[in-house]
Parts: C-alpha cells; sequence; structure tokens
C-alpha cells in the first residue's frame, strides 16, 4: 500500500491520543499504545517515519493489556 493511500497507516495526519501528544501517523498511534509508558509514547511520536515507529514498537515492553 502506497504512503500516499488514503487508507494507509503510513499516511501523514495529525493523530491526538488523549495524552497531548501529537502523532505523525496512525501507526505512530499504534506503536506507542503498545506503552503505558508516556516517555516511550512521546519518544515514538517524535520519530521521524511510520517505519521507524513500527521497528521502535518492536522492542517496547508491552502493556499487561
Amino acid at each position: 500500500m502506497a504512503n500516499d493511500n488514503w487508507f494507509s497507516i503510513f499516511k501523514s495526519s495529525s493523530i491526538f491520543l488523549g495524552d497531548d501528544t501529537v502523532y505523525r501517523t496512525v501507526e505512530h498511534v499504534f506503536q506507542a499504545a503498545k506503552s503505558l509508558d508516556i516517555k516511550e509514547r512521546i519518544r515514538i511520536s517524535k520519530l521521524s517515519s511510520p517505519g521507524a515507529a513500527k521497528k521502535a514498537g518492536r522492542k517496547l515492553e508491552l502493556r499487561p493489556d
């Protein structure tokens, strides 16, 4: 799926998860939501690409739920 596809989770947009942090893509939100650690969420929100967010999400300590 191309990054410019409207349905792509890699499409650029401004998304708020409820913690006053702006996420660049749905992929950033998805990966950040895997953790309860706000510092990790903010770090992921600032990553330059959805691919980088995806890679970082693989290294997170997952939330228990």
